[in-house]
């Protein structure tokens, strides 16, 4: 008797028809990925890391400026920062098994 694979009884398991793709981000985590994005990912998920990444990098700029904190606030707003937690559950609830997007969301949550 062959004994079936570890993939092969993951996705039996999981009663899907094929394994799903991860990807590991191609950009190492640091403040780069705010230019660079989160390619290698799905589209609503990479949509999600760099909102957070922008929303983590707005929230240290915060300053004795008041101009400065002005646009900050103006950028965060925009970026729809008090809701973008919620945002990141439900992208981590929908990719629970994708490593990439999981890495992601942790990279752009450390900025």
């Amino acid at each position: 008797m062959k004994i079936p694979t570890l993939s092969f009884f993951l996705i039996a398991m999981c009663g899907c028809s094929h394994a799903q793709r991860v990807t590991v981000p191609p950009t190492p985590c640091s403040e780069n990925v705010l230019a660079t994005g989160f390619p290698g990912i799905p589209k609503d998920a990479a949509s999600v890391a760099d909102r957070l990444a922008s929303c983590m990098h707005f929230g240290g700029e915060y300053g004795d400026d008041p101009g400065r904190n002005a646009e900050v606030n103006k950028a965060m707003k925009e970026l729809r920062c008090d809701t973008v937690e919620t945002a990141v559950g439900a992208i981590k609830l929908k990719y629970h098994q994708n490593k990439a997007v999981q890495d992601a969301l942790l990279c752009a949550s450390s900025l």
